[in-house]
C-alpha cells in the first residue's frame, strides 16, 4: 500500500502560508482603501486543494482519503447589482432636484427681500409716490427731477435684475453643454475599461479593482440621467440612459448631443442632473418673460397718459422699452427735465393701485410680489424634495455600504486569523522539518 511522499507535510506547509499570506495581502489592500471612492471590499477564498488518492487494488480511483491542504480559489469582490440599480434610480431623482435648487437658489439670490430700499417693488412705489408729489406742484422743476430721478432708479434695476437672470440662464445653459460632454467622456471611459476588464476575465483572473472603477463611472452617470446597465459574461456591459443606447453589449458607443439631452426632458420627469438643468432653464425663461411684461406693462400704462398735449405743451414718452433688457427713460426725458409731463402727474400716479396686470386683475406691485413669490416657492419646493431624496438615498447608501464598504475593525480581527493561521503553517513546516532531520541524520546512529 502506498501512500504520499516522505515531503508530503512540507508541501501542506507551503500551501498554507502561501495561502495565509496572501489572504494578509487582500486585508492590507481592504484597508489601504478603507477611504477610497467606490471601492468594494474584497476577500481571498479559502478552498481545499484537490485531496490525495491512495489507489488500492481492486479499488476505484476516489478523492477524499487524505487532504492536501489549502489555497485561494479566487479573490470575492463583495457588490450587489439589485443595490447598486437601486441607487442609481435614487442617485438620479437625487440629481434633478440637486441641479433645480442649485440653479433656483441663483435666481432667488436676484431678487432683494420686497421689504428691501432697494427691491423693485420698493422702487416702482417709490416711482408712482414721486409722481404723486409732482401733482402738488406739476411745473416745479426740482419735484420733476424727482419723478425722472425716481425712474432712472427704476430701469435701472429692472435692467440688471434682468441681466443678472440672464446671467444665470447662461450659466444653467453652460452646465448643460458641460454635462453632455462629461456624459460622452464617461461613456468613452467605460468602454476602455471594460476592454481591460475583458482581458483580465479571458486570462482567468477577477479584475475587481476594474470593476470597481466601471461602477464608480455608473454611478455618476446614473446621477446625470437615468440609466440602465446589462453585464455580459465576458466582462462587457450594455449602457442606455433615458432608453437610448451609448454604450452596446459589444463595446461600441455613440456620441450625445445638445438636441438628444433636451429630446430626454420632453419626456422624463425628475429624473437626472441633465432635466434638472433643462427645467431650470424654462423657469428661468418664465421668470424673464414676467420682467419682460412688467416692464411693457409700466411703459404702455404710462406713456398712453404722458405722451399727451396738454395746457402746457405736447409731451413725448416717457419710457422705451421691448422688454426689460431695455427698459429705460426715453431721450427726450433723458435730456430735457421739462419734457417732464406734470399736467398728468395725477392720473400717472394714480395707475399704482389700478389692476393693470394679469388682464386687469394685479397692480404693478402684486404682479411683481407674485413673481418673487414664485420663485421663492418654487426654490423652497425644490429644496424640501431634495431633502427627501437626501433621506432616501441615504438609507440607499447605508444598505450598500454594509455590504461594499471595508470596516477597519473587521479586516484587523481578519488580520489576526490569518496571521495565528500562518503561524500555524509555518510551525508545520518547523514540526516537518525535524521529523525529516531525524529520519535523514538520525536514524540507524
Amino acid at each position: 500500500m502506498s501512500g504520499p511522499g516522505t515531503f508530503f507535510g512540507l508541501e501542506i506547509g507551503r500551501r498554507g502560508l502561501q495561502s495565509e499570506r496572501r489572504a494578509m495581502d487582500v486585508v492590507g489592500h481592504n484597508l489601504s482603501n478603507a477611504n477610497t471612492e467606490g471601492y468594494s471590499r474584497q476577500e481571498a477564498v479559502h478552498v481545499a486543494t484537490d485531496p490525495y488518492c491512495n489507489p488500492i487494488l481492486n479499488q476505484k480511483l476516489i478523492p477524499g482519503q487524505i487532504g492536501t491542504g489549502v489555497e485561494i480559489n479566487y479573490i470575492r469582490r463583495f457588490r450587489d447589482l439589485y443595490l447598486d440599480n437601486q441607487w442609481r434610480d435614487v442617485a438620479s431623482s437625487e440629481g434633478y432636484w440637486e441641479a433645480l435648487n442649485e440653479s433656483l437658489k441663483k435666481i432667488e439670490a436676484v431678487f432683494p427681500e420686497p421689504d428691501e430700499e432697494n427691491g423693485l417693488q420698493s422702487l416702482i412705489g417709490k416711482f408712482f409716490n414721486a409722481w404723486e408729489d409732482l401733482n402738488n406742484t406739476p411745473q416745479d422743476i426740482g419735484v420733476k427731477a424727482a419723478v425722472r430721478e425716481a425712474g432712472v432708479e427704476l430701469t435701472t434695476t429692472f435692467r440688471q435684475t434682468y441681466t443678472q437672470l440672464s446671467d444665470v440662464w447662461q450659466n444653467v445653459d453652460s452646465l448643460i453643454n458641460d454635462k453632455v460632454e462629461r456624459i460622452n467622456s464617461i461613456t468613452r471611459q467605460i468602454t476602455e475599461v471594460s476592454t481591460a476588464i475583458a482581458r483580465v476575465i479571458d486570462l482567468g483572473e477577477q479584475p475587481n479593482d476594474l470593476l470597481d472603477k466601471r461602477d464608480l463611472l455608473l454611478d455618476e452617470l446614473g446621477k446625470l440621467g437615468r440609466i440602465t446597465v446589462e453585464h455580459s459574461s465576458d466582462g462587457y456591459v450594455s449602457v442606455s440612459l433615458y432608453g437610448q443606447e451609448l454604450v452596446s453589449i459589444d463595446n461600441s458607443r455613440v456620441e450625445i448631443t445638445r438636441g438628444d439631452a433636451e429630446g430626454w426632458a420632453a419626456g422624463n420627469q425628475e429624473t437626472g442632473m441633465m432635466v434638472g438643468y433643462i427645467d431650470a432653464l424654462d423657469k428661468i425663461e418664465s421668470y424673464m418673460a414676467m420682467m419682460d411684461e412688467l416692464a411693457l406693462g409700466l411703459t404702455n400704462t404710462v406713456n398712453a397718459l404722458h405722451a399727451t398735449t396738454t395746457s402746457s405743451g405736447t409731451y413725448p414718452d416717457f419710457f422705451t422699452a421691448t422688454g426689460a433688457a431695455d427698459f429705460d427713460l426715453s431721450a427726450d426725458v433723458k435730456s430735457e427735465i421739462t419734457n417732464v409731463n406734470g399736467d398728468q402727474a395725477l392720473y400717472i400716479g394714480g395707475k399704482r393701485t389700478e389692476l393693470t396686470m394679469l388682464g386687469n386683475t394685479a397692480t404693478f406691485e402684486s404682479y411683481y410680489r407674485g413673481l418673487t413669490t414664485m420663485i421663492g416657492a418654487d426654490t423652497q419646493g425644490s429644496a424640501d424634495r431634495l431633502g427627501t431624496q437626501n433621506a432616501v438615498k441615504e438609507q440607499v447608501n447605508n444598505l450598500r455600504e454594509s455590504l461594499v464598504g471595508v470596516s477597519t475593525d473587521e479586516e484587523l480581527t481578519k488580520m489576526i486569523q490569518y496571521q495565528y493561521a500562518y503561524q500555524s503553517s509555518a510551525r508545520i513546516v518547523t514540526v516537518m522539518d525535524t521529523l525529516l532531520d531525524t529520519l535523514i541524520n538520525r536514524t540507524a546512529v
